[in-house]
């Protein structure tokens, strides 16, 4: 009952719902973990304007200011008396991989759902939708991949995921 009420309430982000990783050797129970240490570890990146470091160095965005309302709602719900949020950086190549040791309890930030990744996490309903194939100056006259043949072409880390065929 309670992991679907939380699951009801990050309805925009991007989370993992406790011991249905599918790759942890032990089931992780994120809602009974923060229930005992009142501590939410909250995972962001540094993707602008989404989730990042200000200048102060506050981790701020839109997705961490709905993450700041869920773990208001979720210290009510687990009638704790305060919840402390923990931000824990993440890369996009190891994001999942601190979703399924334990280390973050929930992403807030921008990630594809792709059928790949809902392999070893959960997905809420998406907050922000975006389709880019590449990213070229407007001076160069692309319009197609094919425009790409035997140019240098860089992707970031983690973030390239090739879909072949829809889910």
């Amino acid at each position: 009952m309670r992991r679907s009420l939380l699951l009801g309430w990050c309805s925009l982000l991007v989370m993992m719902s406790g011991g249905e990783a599918a790759h942890a050797t032990t089931p992780i129970d994120s809602l009974e973990r923060i229930e005992a240490t009142g501590v939410l570890r909250v995972g962001y990146g540094d993707t602008a304007p989404f989730s990042y470091l200000d200048s102060q160095g506050n981790v701020v965005g839109y997705s961490i200011d709905i993450c700041q309302r869920l773990a208001k709602q979720l210290q009510v719900q687990l009638g704790l008396p305060s919840l402390e949020i923990a931000y824990v950086y993440r890369t996009p190549s190891n994001r999942v991989q601190l979703l399924n040791s334990g280390d973050i309890d929930i992403e807030c930030n921008a990630s594809t759902n792709t059928q790949q990744r809902r392999q070893s996490a959960q997905f809420a309903l998406s907050h922000f939708f975006v389709s880019v194939r590449y990213v070229a100056l407007k001076e160069n006259g692309f319009t197609t991949l094919e425009d790409l043949a035997g140019r240098s072409v860089s992707v970031a880390r983690g973030a390239w995921h090739r879909q072949c065929q829809p889910d």
